[in-house]
């Protein structure tokens, strides 16, 4: 039997105050099980981004449920939703989000510092995400002398590091080259295969195309949600 890892249920969310009021979702619900690959895909303001946040307690709710692991989140703090996000979520961005004077190593165990990991343990477990994304030689190097492909990986490292229930991605691919993305994507694929749940936003068809499930977003509202077909 599958394990329901998320639960969105009849989720709106209003921004601003009456008289100018944004409604970024209307109504939205579906359920993410342990082990899928999905990408979220959307025009500029359809309210993707929107969902990401929410999903990655980035954002709360205006209306609706969200249930993570069987929890109701909804009604958490904003403590009580770093906590959860800190320990159960792996972002990539598109911008990578690096540290620049930070090596590699550097940069993916920092997650690890926060959390009160040894010294030992933090090195042991970024020689482990990095080897993973193919860039255990390039560990000492800072974000500057690596590609932006590289950079990329870095980040998917550093999201790994924590051991996370969901890599939730954001555009990954938006600021690289043609074959650096399809490198980053192989990475997702192989992620996935291993068991990791992972949750892609993008407008780009050719890079949800990789995931085995899609969920449209049109002015709020999912208006497809299905099986991918064409993967790739």
């Amino acid at each position: 039997m599958e394990s329901t890892l998320i639960e969105i249920s009849n989720v709106s969310k209003v921004y601003g105050v009456d008289g100018a009021q944004t409604h970024a979702l209307r109504g939205v619900g579906f359920e993410i099980h342990v082990g899928e690959f999905v990408a979220i895909i959307g025009q500029s303001g359809s309210g993707k981004s929107t969902l990401m946040n929410i999903i990655g307690f980035l954002d709360t709710v205006t209306t609706g449920h969200y249930k993570f692991k069987g929890q109701n989140v909804t009604t958490f703090t904003d403590d009580q939703l770093a906590h959860i996000r800190n320990r159960e979520i792996g972002f990539v961005f598109q911008s990578f989000n690096l540290l620049p004077r930070t090596s590699s190593l550097d940069n993916v165990r920092m997650p690890l510092v926060y959390a009160g990991v040894s010294d030992s343990e933090q090195i042991e477990r970024g020689k482990e995400v990095l080897k993973m994304v193919g860039l255990e030689h390039r560990m000492g190097h800072m974000p500057n002398q690596l590609s932006g492909g590289q950079q990329q990986r870095v980040a998917i490292a550093r999201a790994l590091i924590n051991k996370p229930s969901l890599i939730l991605a954001d555009e990954p691919t938006g600021n690289l080259d043609t074959e650096s993305g399809k490198d980053v994507m192989k990475i997702f694929d192989k992620l996935n295969k291993d068991g990791h749940t992972v949750i892609l936003v993008t407008h780009e068809k050719n890079i949800a195309a990789h995931a085995k499930r899609v969920i449209e977003v049109l002015d709020g509202r999912i208006v497809r949600d299905e099986k991918n077909g064409h993967n790739v």
